[in-house]
């Protein structure tokens, strides 16, 4: 007797603690007839869920006081989010969520009117070869960039003005004449082939040395001979 009478009074509790939360959501042209029987209301995650009318309204009941998170859930469509406040005194103001600003108070009217901001993606789409993604190509920058700036230049550059091709034709006469050191070391080096080489020397002395070589040998041979005539006279004589 005494468990069903404090169960009473907690249920009564309860009762009197717990608030609705309503509203209405707004579907695509594009939503099947049957969308609102894919949707769910989630309060804070999965604390409290509310189903959707044909019509596209909704209650979710049973909610005390406090700040709760709106999210209607579709699986095809991506819908306006919301947080509701409920204060002690049954008063209940709805805003926007912002997450980079939590504290920023955006309100909107309540109850709820929350509308679709497109279709749910799961998959990322595959990237395409574009044109511009070869324009900013850095190997295509590297030759591209250049060529523009010596068009634009040669377009900024006034070619017809007298002292710019007193310029550039004084430029063309200093490169078609040589270089002093190239030519001053060019004139060396000519000079050092005329000089006599030693190995000349030396092929002058061998051939001096093989000149006398060979008159000594023949003033040699020619003494030799006029010995060899004496020491037969000589023999002769003694006979």
């Amino acid at each position: 007797m005494v468990t069903a009478i404090l169960l009473a009074i907690s249920f009564s509790v309860t009762l009197i603690d717990a608030y609705i939360i309503e509203g209405s959501l707004t579907p695509p042209v594009e939503a099947p007839m049957d969308w609102h029987a894919h949707t769910r209301i989630h309060v804070d995650g999965s604390q409290y869920v509310g189903f959707v009318r044909p019509d596209g309204t909704f209650q979710v009941s049973g909610v005390p006081s406090g700040s709760y998170l709106i999210e209607p859930i579709h699986p095809s469509f991506i819908f306006q989010t919301a947080r509701v406040d409920i204060n002690s005194k049954g008063r209940i103001r709805a805003r926007r969520v912002n997450a980079p600003q939590p504290n920023a108070v955006d309100e909107l009217p309540y109850p709820l009117k929350l509308s679709t901001h497109g279709k749910a993606v799961y998959f990322k789409p595959r990237e395409q070869l574009r044109t511009i993604d070869l324009l900013f190509n850095p190997n295509v920058l590297y030759v591209l960039v250049p060529f523009l700036l010596v068009m634009v230049l040669t377009k900024m550059v006034n070619t017809n003005d007298p002292e710019l091709q007193k310029e550039l034709q004084q430029m063309n006469l200093q490169q078609q004449l040589p270089d002093m050191s190239e030519l001053l070391s060019s004139v060396s080096l000519f000079g050092d082939r005329k000089k006599p080489s030693g190995s000349g020397k030396r092929r002058v002395t061998d051939d001096g040395n093989r000149a006398i070589g060979t008159t000594s040998e023949a003033g040699f041979g020619s003494a030799t001979h006029h010995g060899s005539s004496g020491r037969k006279e000589k023999k002769r004589r003694a006979q």
